[in-house]
């Protein structure tokens, strides 16, 4: 603390005071009976029950509640909200057509009701920080409109922003650059909350080889960091062998696209050798198990990333394919789909299945100082009501948080220091609002004939 903070001359922003739980960091021990003190959107001091807390602006009382660092959401799609449970239940490669139709509809207004509709459900159940990989850009000002709902529902987003040049909505690098200007602008406006990335839909599938190419040189050289799904399914193998190369991570060596600099979505289908690649470059992983689930991709093998020191983070992926923005339910299927793997109930355990969705998850987006809560720290703050009974009795906080919490037991979300959810309330937007107009949306989408949904 500062010698004002100490002495009480200036009241702080914040005072999270006593908790029954501080878990600070998922893999070191809880603390008990703790009180968080914030300002200027930091952490600035962990206090124990006989230590005085100084003068604030505000107190929230954190009885009955389980802190945590803000959630990581580190691959989703807002502009496809609005197409939840549209799309028939099909393998990746049946079912993209059906995206590929909604999004040749999706309009400013459209992605802007689709984008408040996800990161309000994102926010209200704990995710304070989102990678959103933006692909509907048909109409190139939806980039602009998701940027805004973010901006307007309080989280922070880190929007990616694409241009294929292979199959609908091809387009030029030159949109991309200037959709990293207007995501800019728009995080300028809210200290830098809403920032732009790079994200390829697929290179060797929407990107030649030679575009891939030309948006990892742009990334470089605007200094912003890069996404792109890959290996999701079975299928990139053979992609791989259709470009000339070996295997699929000697796509991502031809094209530039490995560094620490590099988000990879999925990596299902990546080989022990393939890892090795990864982790000598630096390049990190994000895991959406519940995705991969729902679509029948197979399961990754996180676990033989993490024995290599590769950045695991995890995501929920659009709603349209899992169907909830609900990462509790990512971080719970996380250990349990290795633990299938490996037929060993001890293969991963709930610490590590936490971390890769707190700090583990701010890594691999390159934050230093999110995802854990120490003085310093960037004040996203999640408080989880451990109040009911499959809380009870409490023996080990994090295994609650990994396998009993879930999005409607989030009481209170800070970001940055400030208070966006309060006992179950989005305090920055209308829900209701957001509710009707994404319904409004959804409508408005849907193909004048839409497929039949197979049915068994």
């Amino acid at each position: 603390m500062t010698t004002d903070i100490m002495d009480g001359a200036v009241p702080v922003d914040l005072v999270v005071s006593d908790l029954d739980v501080l878990v600070h960091d998922p893999g070191r021990p809880v603390r008990r009976q703790a009180t968080l003190v914030i300002d200027r959107g930091r952490i600035v001091a962990v206090l124990d029950a006989t230590q005085p807390t100084p003068p604030t602006r505000r107190r929230v009382d954190g009885r009955g509640r389980i802190a945590l660092p803000g959630l990581v959401n580190a691959h989703a799609h807002a502009a496809y909200t609005i197409s939840r449970g549209y799309e028939p239940e099909a393998s990746l490669d049946a079912w993209l057509p059906h995206v590929f139709a909604i999004g040749q509809r999706i309009g400013p207004d459209e992605a802007y009701a689709a984008a408040r509709l996800a990161f309000a459900e994102m926010v209200l159940g704990g995710i304070t920080t989102c990678v959103d990989h933006h692909y509907a850009t048909t109409d190139r000002a939806n980039t602009v409109a998701v940027a805004s709902a973010a901006a307007e529902v309080g989280l922070r987003v880190l929007l990616a922003t694409t241009a294929p040049d292979v199959g609908a909505g091809a387009s030029e690098v030159a949109e991309a650059v200037r959709d990293v200007q207007l995501i800019a602008e728009v995080g300028s406006t809210v200290d830098g909350r809403v920032k732009p990335w790079i994200g390829l839909a697929s290179p060797g599938r929407r990107e030649s080889p030679r575009r891939a190419r030309e948006l990892a040189g742009l990334a470089r050289s605007l200094g912003v960091p890069i996404t792109y799904h890959y290996a999701e399914t079975k299928a990139w193998l053979q992609l791989a062998k259709d470009l000339g190369k070996q295997r699929p991570v000697d796509v991502l060596v031809d094209t530039d696209l490995l560094g620490p600099d590099v988000l990879l979505a999925h990596g299902v289908w990546l080989v022990e050798d393939e890892l090795d690649v990864l982790a000598d470059t630096g390049t990190s992983v994000v895991h959406n198990p519940v995705s991969n689930l729902y679509l029948g991709d197979g399961a990754a093998p996180i676990l033989e990333m993490l024995e290599r020191g590769i950045s695991v983070a995890l995501g929920t992926d659009g709603a349209n394919c899992n169907n909830r923005l609900d990462l509790f339910e990512s971080i719970k299927a996380t250990p349990l789909v290795q633990k299938l793997r490996r037929l060993d109930g001890a293969a991963m355990t709930a610490p590590t299945a936490l971390i890769a969705a707190t700090r583990g998850g701010a890594e691999a987006l390159g934050y230093s100082d999110l995802g854990y809560l120490a003085p310093g720290a960037i004040a996203d703050v999640v408080l989880v009501d451990a109040t009911g009974p499959a809380f009870q009795p409490g023996h080990d906080p994090v295994s609650d948080l990994v396998y009993v919490a879930a999005a409607g037991d989030v009481h209170t979300v800070i970001v940055q220091g400030r208070i966006v959810v309060d006992a179950h309330r989005l305090m920055t937007a209308d829900l209701n609002e957001i509710c009707q107009q994404g319904r409004e949306a959804g409508i408005r989408v849907r193909p004048p004939h839409s497929p039949t949904k197979e049915r068994t």
